[in-house]
Order: structure tokens, then C-alpha cells, then sequence
């Protein structure tokens, strides 16, 4: 009787909650997708934020640069093969100055604000914002619950990110 009452009390006993999964992105994917981009590197007045889908089939970077002759943007899409990463579309088109200094300054606020503790995205995605001004270059990379790279996810429209 003692052994049935004790492990019915143990089945009441709360269960802990799992660990939160790990993304299946191999932290070594967002830089290799950036090169393979074939984008310049970041340097003058300029910002990008990376999106590597989950488990790193797709990618996605949105880079915009300030030059004397205006401001441009571009949209790369890349997909990953057995032999890396292989550009599969690129857009590149004029941005009006008021955009880019509201992107950038969106960046720019996600990079100051710390990120919650250490998480994984919701949707097992990978982020990573960047912004160049003034000869130096600033990075925020992760994703997680409250992460400041899920609003710049939102925002550029890579990914539909709880």
C-alpha cells in the first residue's frame, strides 16, 4: 500500500520544463552566407541584417550603404547546396535617404539594446544586424524570445516571426 501511494504522489509531482531547443542553425551559416553574397564589405554609412531560415536551407540579406551618389538597397536570396551557398535572386534598387536613416536607426536601436538571456529563435531561424558609420562597424547577432533581431525580422519582412 506504502509503494502505491508513493508513486501516485510522485505521478502528482510537477514535471520541470524541457530546455528550450536549440537552433538548428550551425553558427558558422550566417558568415559564410554573407560571403557568399558577394557583397562589399561594410564600410562607410551602411547597415544589413542577415536571415538564415531554419535548420540553414535559405538566406536572406538586406543590405543598404549611403554613397555621395544617394542610397541604395539590396535584396539577396540564397539557398544552400552541397557545395555552399548559391545566390538565387538579387534586387538592388535606389532608397530615399528618409528610409535608410529609419532603418538604420531601427538597426541601430536593436545593436544598443541587450538581448534577453540566451535563447533560441521561435522558428529555429538565425539573425544577425549590422551597422557600419563612422568607420566603425557594429554587430547583434541570435534571435530568442524578446531578442531585438525578431523586431528587425519583423520589420524587414524576411520571415513571419511570432
Amino acid at each position: 500500500m506504502f509503494a502505491a501511494v508513493t508513486g501516485f504522489l510522485l505521478m502528482l509531482q510537477p514535471v520541470p520544463a524541457a530546455p528550450p531547443a536549440l537552433s538548428t542553425t550551425p553558427p558558422s551559416e550566417i558568415p559564410a552566407a554573407i560571403a557568399a553574397a558577394g557583397l562589399p564589405p561594410l564600410a562607410g554609412d551602411a547597415f544589413r541584417f542577415t536571415d538564415v531560415s531554419p535548420g540553414g536551407r535559405d538566406a536572406t540579406l538586406f543590405d543598404a550603404r549611403r554613397t555621395a551618389s544617394g542610397t541604395e538597397r539590396t535584396i539577396i536570396g540564397l539557398s544552400r547546396t552541397q557545395s555552399g551557398w548559391e545566390v538565387t535572386s538579387r534586387d538592388s534598387h535606389r532608397l530615399a535617404g528618409e528610409t535608410f536613416d529609419y532603418l538604420s536607426k531601427r538597426i541601430e536601436t536593436a545593436i544598443a539594446t541587450p538581448p534577453p538571456a540566451a535563447g533560441s529563435c521561435p522558428d529555429g531561424s538565425d539573425y544577425r544586424s549590422e551597422r557600419a558609420q563612422a568607420g566603425v562597424i557594429r554587430a547583434l547577432a541570435g534571435c530568442g524570445e524578446g531578442h531585438p533581431n525578431v523586431m528587425l525580422a519583423r520589420l524587414f519582412g524576411v520571415r513571419d516571426t511570432p
